[in-house]
């Protein structure tokens, strides 16, 4: 843990707001700090409350740097960026598709109620999403011993958003090479690799 946020956690102010908001089922509005004392509130909540915390930037521009300093305190396997594009320039053309995969991945924590800090801004918020039963419904479930259809297999990842591609590289992507099918799930560390006999999964490792 970072040292300052150790230091900040004995002041007696702060002790007040951690356990209000330990009391209490609602958001607690923070003015007239700085931008910096705001990061270290949001990592303080994270470690001395049992909740997901969601961190609204005015804009993604502020979101991914709320986001990279986060990452800095308390790291980033903690902190997701929730980002939708509020203007389609070239930039943003470039960084859409990642953008999707941290969206997936904040989406997937919240489901597994897997607490984090998701950092968002208002356009993000406003925009519709599928609802909880849909996504849930949307889940592929593998495991050893398991027959599949292989072509539906293939049908739904497309659905879901991954590429075919020539070998499994980024996130996102899955390649099919004779019995052995890869595929990099969003909000993993690894891809994984299935080895299939016939249409029955023989073995599911990560690589």
């Amino acid at each position: 843990m970072n040292k300052l946020i150790k230091f900040l956690h004995k002041q007696e102010k702060i002790q007040s707001y951690l356990q209000a908001r330990k009391q209490q089922n609602h958001g607690i509005y923070l003015y007239n700090s700085s931008i910096n004392m705001n990061y270290y509130m949001a990592s303080l909540d994270y470690y001395y409350n049992d909740q997901t915390i969601v961190y609204v930037a005015p804009n993604p521009y502020k979101a991914t740097q709320t986001y990279e300093h986060l990452c800095h305190l308390i790291g980033h396997e903690q902190v997701h960026l929730y980002v939708v594009d509020e203007l389609l320039s070239a930039e943003l053309v470039v960084t859409s598709l990642e953008f999707r995969h941290e969206r997936m991945s904040a989406l997937k924590s919240v489901l597994s109620q897997e607490k984090k800090i998701i950092v968002t801004h208002p356009y993000a918020l406003l925009k519709p999403i599928s609802s909880k039963d849909t996504m849930l419904n949307s889940v592929i479930n593998l495991e050893v011993n398991q027959e599949i259809q292989l072509e539906k297999l293939y049908r739904n990842l497309i659905k879901l958003g991954y590429k075919r591609t020539p070998s499994t590289i980024s996130v996102g992507d899955f390649s099919v090479r004779g019995g052995v099918i890869d595929i990099y799930p969003i909000g993993e560390k690894y891809p994984i690799r299935l080895d299939m006999f016939g249409e029955e999964i023989d073995q599911i490792k990560t690589f």
